[in-house]
């Protein structure tokens, strides 16, 4: 079973996020939009029977400021994004602290002087879409950073993927495009895609970008325990524990990259890669293609 989004931030950020969005308590699905900047189409196009948490991303998004302008995210009232318009409104925000502070972005973002973002940020926002109120997370994060570091390794559930807006280098702040977000569909559990290429251009994309290592696994598990300070040996043994575990999880991510290097591997895999996938639907002015998983009986 795919572990909750949730199980990535601190008790008092979880209790906060489901005390302002009880429906979160119990099931609900994530959807994750990676350079999601100030878009939120997904907001009115994605929908199920089920809650829905979404969970944005973007390294430019949640400064003092946006792209040279006052960054709107932080103003209470009618919101507007730079993308196609969509009647909404920020009635709230909270800070949200994650139990990992995991910041491993490409060095240019450090060097970039478009941004004051230096460290990892996260928040709560309450937002108001045509009636609907809408929980949504945002976190100031690279997307190679986000995708390894966080929701690969600890195998995070994720329903719904939004990869329409992800310029791959832009501004300095990306590794590259993440196209490698397909070659890991099984861990994730992904379920419906919402993409700007049809898949049978996104294979001839994975085929090229798989000839390289999109990211070198430097990720520092300094795990903050509660009881790391006490001198137990009960308390020693369980964080033994936990580190020998880490230990098989980073043991376990090695061997599957070296899978996907290896060419042949890899090849039999793009090849298989969209078998079980439906396109369903192109939206309006062919915003995305929308594919769902097709269910085995």
């Amino acid at each position: 079973m795919k572990n909750s989004i949730l199980e990535l931030f601190s008790d008092s950020s979880q209790k906060l996020i489901q005390y302002h969005f009880p429906e979160l308590v119990s099931e609900f699905k994530t959807c994750w939009y990676p350079s999601a900047g100030n878009d939120f189409r997904p907001l009115v196009h994605i929908s199920d029977n089920a809650p829905i948490l979404y969970v944005f991303n973007d390294m430019m998004t949640l400064d003092n400021s946006f792209y040279g302008e006052p960054n709107p995210i932080f103003e209470q009232g009618e919101f507007k994004g730079h993308h196609t318009y969509i009647k909404s409104e920020i009635l709230w925000y909270w800070p949200l602290e994650l139990k990992l502070n995991l910041w491993n972005p490409n060095e240019e973002i450090l060097e970039c002087g478009e941004t004051e973002v230096n460290k990892l940020k996260a928040f709560l926002i309450k937002v108001k879409v045509e009636e609907r109120i809408i929980p949504l997370i945002y976190i100031s994060i690279e997307n190679t950073n986000f995708f390894f570091d966080y929701l690969l390794f600890d195998e995070i559930r994720i329903d719904f993927l939004v990869h329409v807006n992800d310029g791959g280098a832009s501004l300095g702040t990306s590794r590259v495009k993440m196209d490698y977000i397909y070659l890991h569909l099984d861990v994730l559990g992904i379920n419906e895609i919402w993409v700007d290429y049809t898949f049978e251009t996104k294979k001839r994309h994975i085929e090229n970008f798989i000839r390289f290592n999109p990211y070198s696994f430097t990720r520092s598990r300094n795990r903050s325990f509660d009881d790391r300070t006490v001198d137990s040996q009960v308390h020693l043994r369980r964080i033994h524990e936990k580190l020998m575990e880490i230990e098989k999880q980073e043991e376990e991510f090695h061997k599957r990259m070296r899978e996907l290097r290896d060419f042949s591997v890899a090849d039999s895999r793009i090849e298989n890669l969209f078998s079980k996938w439906q396109l369903v639907q192109t939206t309006e002015s062919n915003y995305c293609y929308q594919y769902r998983r097709i269910e085995v009986v």
